[in-house]
């Protein structure tokens, strides 16, 4: 294990803690990865923003909750709603209304814990998964 100091894409800097062996240049790797990625902060920042613009209850947590779970709704409720965009013209009404229902009810669960328990549960990753592969 070793302590690097990176600079994010976003222009901030830390110390990370980066775990294994070099013997292949892998934490090498890893520190230069962080070079390509937003940090903790400013990914939290994103995605408040992004839930606050696009009408999302307000979450209830402690705060380090609430930041990690708008960043799980986030991507979750993107990927839904890149789903329900791609529900053919033809489909019957009932099948456009009940994709604005799940994606009204995901908008409307304000526990920041469901977030965190439920991140890797069948419809939340499947959605999240959606949202990212969408992104590629």
């Amino acid at each position: 294990m070793a302590l690097a100091y990176i600079t994010y894409k976003c222009g901030h800097s830390d110390n990370v803690q980066i775990y294994g062996t070099n013997v292949h240049g892998e934490r090498d790797r890893k520190a230069a990865w962080y070079g390509t990625i937003d940090c903790p902060d400013c990914k939290k920042a994103e995605a408040a923003q992004w839930c606050a613009d696009n009408g999302c209850a307000a979450l209830v947590g402690s705060d380090k909750q609430v930041a990690w779970a708008e960043a799980i709704r986030r991507e979750a409720i993107a990927g839904l709603e890149i789903a329900a965009d791609m529900i053919p013209v033809d489909a019957p009404e009932a099948v456009r209304r009940q994709a604005s229902e799940v994606i009204d009810g995901a908008k409307a669960e304000t526990r920041a814990s469901w977030w965190i328990d439920n991140r890797d549960s069948g419809n939340v990753r499947g959605a999240i998964d959606y949202y990212r592969d969408a992104q590629c």
